[in-house]
């Protein structure tokens, strides 16, 4: 079996999907590839997707109670890699403009009287971020 030169996955990460962001990267990252469906649709389908699914949250920076800011995010029970919904975990879809400054992790959004914690944010280069929640203990 042939080996590959050590250095062949430095010399080649470039031939990765276009399209793929990893966690690791950032909105930084996802800001130097536009996938054209989500930049597209997202703005169009925004106002569906809120009719649908949107919920009123309270959305803090970071614990703090006094930053508070009620928004409206698109709320997807469980997470991708969670086998039952709803589970310990869920997504929001949250437009940026909403917030003083883009979500981070560790932020805390609190829906229904539970509380839950912004464990990781994937920007999205059309204003809008996914942020996987965990519900607080």
């Amino acid at each position: 079996m042939r080996s590959l030169p050590r250095n062949w996955r430095a010399a080649n990460l470039r031939r990765a999907s276009p399209g793929a962001v990893s966690p690791a990267a950032g909105t930084r990252a996802a800001a130097a590839y536009i996938n054209p469906f989500i930049s597209q649709m997202i703005p169009i389908l925004w106002s569906p997707l809120v009719w649908q699914f949107g919920r009123s949250v309270d959305y803090w920076l970071g614990k703090d109670s006094s930053t508070s800011t009620t928004i409206t995010v698109v709320w997807v029970e469980g997470a991708e890699d969670e086998p039952v919904s709803p589970g310990r975990y869920s997504r929001i879809k949250i437009m940026d403009s909403d917030l003083p400054r883009l979500p981070q992790a560790g932020d805390t959004v609190m829906k229904d009287g539970i509380e839950y914690e912004v464990v990781r944010v994937d920007g999205w280069a059309t204003g809008t971020s996914q942020a996987i929640l965990q519900e607080a203990d």
